[in-house]
């Protein structure tokens, strides 16, 4: 007769712990980190926020059973940590990519006939995301939070709500104008 030693099922614990941290980090970790990065504006402060929301879903790993009672507690836990995070260090983004918007010259006005149009195309669809990501980073804040969830993220208005502590009203509301702004600021380089 074989019993197991109280050495081999900590061994096991620990294995099945290990393998559900990886779960949750595979699962959850590139959407808490984007969000956060969409929020924040800032690639340190979404770190610091994803380690800490995945940090947190680990400890409380076994309250959730699978992806679809996870997502709106992952966005609730998320948001309160970007909340708190802004809260913490009193963010005062700096406009890393001003020289983008200084300037009115384009440097991508075409210059006779190229062959490489395919590549030129690569390039201006790479700049045009750059500069919605800049023009999301630049929104302000109770308005980027809103059109994160609601546009990028594609919760409903119910959910954000719950999500930021709003009415349906005022999230549709702060939703309409981060794309009016966002239109206002994309506008000339569109045209």
């Amino acid at each position: 007769m074989h019993t197991d030693s109280p050495k081999s099922s900590k061994e096991s614990s620990a294995t099945a712990w290990v393998g559900e941290v990886e779960r949750i980090y595979h699962q959850c970790g590139v959407r808490v980190y984007s969000l956060a990065r969409r929020m924040l504006g800032n690639d340190n402060d979404a770190e610091d926020v994803a380690q800490e929301v995945l940090l947190q879903l680990v400890r409380d790993y076994g309250d959730s059973a699978g992806e679809a009672t996870v997502t709106i507690p992952l966005y609730r836990v998320t948001v309160d940590a970007v909340l708190a995070i802004r809260r913490k260090r009193s963010i005062h983004r700096e406009l890393q990519f001003a020289e983008a918007w200084v300037g009115s010259e384009d440097n991508y006005h075409s210059r006779g006939d190229r062959s490489s149009s395919a590549v030129d195309a690569k390039v201006l669809h790479g700049e045009l995301c750059d500069r919605i990501e800049f023009a999301i980073a630049q929104l302000p804040d109770d308005c980027r939070d809103s059109f994160v969830l609601g546009d990028i993220e594609k919760l409903t208005y119910a959910e954000i709500g719950g999500i930021l502590n709003l009415c349906v009203v005022a999230v549709k509301s702060r939703i309409h104008r981060a794309r009016l702004i966002l239109c206002n600021v994309l506008q000339p380089y569109l045209n």
